[in-house]
């Protein structure tokens, strides 16, 4: 068992109170970061938000799978075929119960940035974000995510959860909680050496003084 805590932001105050709830730095962060957007392009939002944009539904899809293949996380390389049919009938069956919340930003009419989650009593769970590595320096996914944010508080969500503490996060987040994650392993050779890589080679490597590899 692991902690893995996840990023919390309050809603239940509406996205105004949340603003206010930050800091100044934040705040002046925000205004900054919508300048440079706007003076790249005209930014857009849209997608599948719950019950409005159903009709988008198979183009958002499509657009999730080229942002993601543009991104760092791809480098250009089509997504594999199993991770495209666990997105795509995630994003459809959540889709047809009212519960995605599927939003694509774009920048001067090029798509930059999109996040995917899902909605349950008035909770959002995300699921994924990627960005066109070619906007990254103006931060889109960060960008996107506070339109997000704005949206979900419309539409009476008062906690957002993101899966994973990262540093980036604590720029928006309210606060982080503890979560904790169980891993199960089988007993043959191949799960003990799995084991091992994941949780025993890092802090050999960083005993020894080098980097990880």
């Amino acid at each position: 068992m692991t902690n893995h805590p996840n990023a919390i932001v309050d809603l239940s105050n509406g996205y105004d109170s949340y603003c206010q709830a930050m800091s100044r730095n934040f705040r002046r962060t925000l205004k900054r970061q919508s300048q440079r957007v706007s003076e790249a392009g005209e930014p857009a939002v849209d997608g599948v938000r719950l019950n409005s944009g159903i009709d988008r539904l198979e183009s958002s899809i499509e657009r999730l799978y080229a942002i993601t293949e543009a991104s760092y996380k791809l480098n250009g390389q089509r997504l594999r075929d199993d991770h495209r049919g666990y997105l795509g009938d995630l994003a459809r069956n959540f889709a047809a119960l009212g519960m995605l919340h599927l939003s694509t930003l774009s920048i001067g009419g090029r798509d930059a940035a999109v996040v995917m989650g899902i909605v349950e009593r008035g909770c959002y769970y995300d699921v994924t974000l990627a960005y066109v590595e070619e906007f990254a320096a103006l931060s889109p996914g960060a960008y996107l995510m506070q339109e997000v944010l704005r949206d979900l508080a419309e539409r009476g969500v008062h906690t957002l959860v993101s899966h994973g503490a990262h540093d980036y996060k604590l720029r928006w987040s309210t606060t982080f909680v503890p979560s904790t994650r169980l891993f199960l392993f089988s007993r043959s050779s191949t799960a003990r050496l799995s084991r091992f890589v994941r949780f025993k080679l890092a802090s050999i490597w960083q005993k020894l003084g080098a980097t990880d590899p």
